[in-house]
């Protein structure tokens, strides 16, 4: 969630923290437990035990994205080939990719989000301490 404050400053809140487990795993590659995802952020017992039953958490997703302009820092893989696609089917209006933005101010194509937030924000991730909810705060800043 972005917010404008009075005096034009900008917070940057996570609306959802959670993993969605989809209705069945039967259209999922055998090898889907060995995601980034899971390397950097999750474990699949956190995901399989813990995480929020796509049925309840898809129309609240929906009803905030829907109609509203959306980025990431990845936007063809984000919104291309994931939230516009079922199960999730938002129907987002698309802003300007931030990765292609920091491509363009730091001369190369698409470069990774270390980098950019390093160049950008004085950020060092050479150790590699990261994961998927601190790589989508770091994008939205």
């Amino acid at each position: 969630q972005f917010n404008r404050t009075q005096k034009d400053l900008y917070s940057i809140k996570p609306v959802f923290h959670c993993f969605i487990n989809p209705e069945s795993y039967d259209s999922y590659p055998k090898n889907w437990r060995d995601a980034w995802v899971f390397k950097n952020g999750g474990t699949v017992a956190m995901v399989e035990e813990c995480g929020m039953d796509s049925k309840s958490i898809l129309p609240q997703i929906r009803k905030i994205l829907n109609g509203h302009y959306v980025t990431s820092y990845n936007v063809d893989f984000d919104l291309n080939r994931f939230l516009k696609q079922a199960p999730y089917n938002v129907n987002c209006k698309e802003f300007e990719c931030i990765m292609k933005l920091c491509g363009k101010e730091m001369n190369c194509i698409n470069p990774k989000l270390a980098e950019a937030a390093h160049e950008f924000m004085g950020m060092d991730y050479r150790w590699g301490l990261h994961n998927a909810m601190e790589d989508a705060l770091t994008a939205a800043k």
